[in-house]
């Protein structure tokens, strides 16, 4: 999905994420944006694709076939209370003719400190492809292998920002 070279696009590791603090995603699956949401949100991964309206298998594995498109959540986040901000990235192919200007990724990079979200990318691994990190306020987190990841060499496509959504006070 990135207009950058996919031979950088892919996180460093820094260390391990804290494991109390992190959804790690079902091996072998196209869960990402489960596991994410669930680690940004910090909820259970059962909590998170109850959400999603994704079945479970007996053996607790997601039946999501091709993965969640991020887009597809924003909806069904606000229902259970929280808001969903998109940043699309300048790099991202969808901006090509934009007449809006759009963050570049390194400037959502930056927006990024203090808030709560979740981070798309391509990755330079074609075996993982399009991928989505936690972001939890300060680091990145993998959640294929619980590892807290730089996104320094990382083109962001997409981040969704996530804040607690109330509603109006009544008037009088």
């Amino acid at each position: 999905m990135s207009k950058a070279d996919d031979a950088t696009n892919r996180p460093g590791i820094i260390g391990p994420a804290d494991p109390t603090n992190t959804v790690l995603q079902r091996a072998g699956h196209r869960d990402c944006v489960i596991a994410s949401v669930a680690t940004a949100l910090q909820l259970t991964y059962e909590k998170v694709a109850e959400m999603f309206e994704i079945r479970l298998g007996n053996n607790g594995d997601p039946l999501v076939g091709d993965g969640i498109n991020l887009l597809d959540t924003f909806g069904v986040i606000f229902k259970r209370g929280w808001s969903a901000c998109p940043l699309i990235a300048a790099e991202h192919p969808a901006v090509d003719n934009a007449e809006i200007t759009h963050l570049s990724s390194d400037e959502i990079k930056n927006a990024l400190e203090g808030h709560l979200a979740v981070v798309g990318y391509v990755d330079a691994d074609p075996e993982t492809g399009q991928h989505v990190l936690a972001w939890d306020g300060c680091n990145a987190i993998d959640c294929s292998n619980g590892t807290i990841v730089s996104l320094e060499d990382v083109i962001i496509d997409l981040a969704v920002v996530l804040t607690r959504a109330a509603p109006l006070a009544p008037t009088e």
